[in-house]
């Protein structure tokens, strides 16, 4: 009897755990190691005469430091999709997975919580942590929630589209440079039309991105910013820019179920899974090599 159509299977989200908790523990010590640890220190560096200049320097610390991790969530969001989701590339386990008593939406609703919660678990801890340890410091809490804001966001952002790339996919090898590239190939596709029209275009010297937004390294890179506040404060902004991200990772989440609904056991170690792809995919790769070509 098959399960439910939207359930949570208990004995593959332990099974997932077990293969998964290295990377989890791992991003758990390095939190630690790069955000508590590290205020500590930039608490005891600093000079006792000036409250204010500590809260401003220890604000710095903690917005920077929330930059940061939203982009180290890109990494460990493709780490976990390649482990918990690498039964799609493996003939024999994949054959196994869709061989059991389970709808195959509850099995990507399984692994896919099954990815997201434990992250999302370790950076509550790491931020209720970090609050305890620089509570004499008199930090507000709205600037650890804001940590909390880029690293959560930024991670469902990123998970949500490697998921979506896993299904584009057959092959472990193949899926981290499809992550890597769609995250850039709109800023290069910009930069390369703007380069070749520059060279072509008697007086035009560049042409504005308008583009840029389907890149997120470059565009948070732009849009996460601190500034200097009124009475000694840190302005941060830019969490706007990270709350439509996580709204997209979860859309490309729902595409990603919706894909994986009609993906097909044939298609392990398929350079492109999804057999309406593959002229795209070739057209886009001629469109490149011709941007290549006019660029050398």
């Amino acid at each position: 009897m098959k399960s439910g159509r939207f359930s949570f299977n208990r004995a593959i989200a332990r099974d997932a755990v077990r293969r998964c908790w290295p990377i989890w523990g791992i991003y758990c010590i390095y939190l630690i190691i790069s955000f508590p640890l590290v205020l500590i220190e930039e608490a005891h560096s600093l000079p006792n005469t000036n409250p204010e200049d500590q809260l401003f320097r220890m604000a710095q610390t903690i917005y920077h430091n929330g930059i940061v991790q939203a982009v180290i969530g890109s990494v460990a969001a493709i780490l976990v999709v390649m482990i918990l989701f690498g039964f799609l590339f493996n003939s024999r386990r994949n054959t196994l997975m869709n061989s059991l008593p389970i709808r195959r939406e509850s099995l990507f609703l399984t692994m896919f919580l099954t990815g997201l919660a434990p992250i999302l678990l370790c950076q509550v801890l790491i931020t209720g942590l970090s609050m305890l340890l620089t509570v004499s410091r008199g930090i507000a809490a709205s600037c650890f929630l804001k940590w909390f804001g880029c690293a959560a966001l930024g991670y469902i952002a990123f998970y949500g589209f490697a998921v979506f790339c896993a299904m584009l996919t057959g092959n472990l090898v193949v899926l981290p440079a499809v992550y890597l590239v769609l995250n850039f190939t709109a800023n290069v596709f910009e930069a390369a039309v703007s380069s070749c029209l520059s060279t072509l275009v008697y007086g035009l010297s560049g042409l504005t991105p308008r583009f840029e937004w389907l890149s997120p390294y470059v565009y948070l890179e732009r849009k996460l910013t601190m500034s200097a506040g009124s009475g000694g404060s840190v302005t941060f902004s830019g969490l706007s820019a990270l709350w439509l991200y996580a709204a997209a990772g979860l859309v490309f989440a729902i595409l990603a179920a919706l894909l994986y609904r009609r993906r097909r056991m044939e298609c392990v170690s398929d350079f492109v899974a999804i057999p309406v792809l593959k002229p795209i995919f070739q057209l886009n790769l001629s469109i490149l090599q011709t941007i290549q070509g006019l660029y050398i």
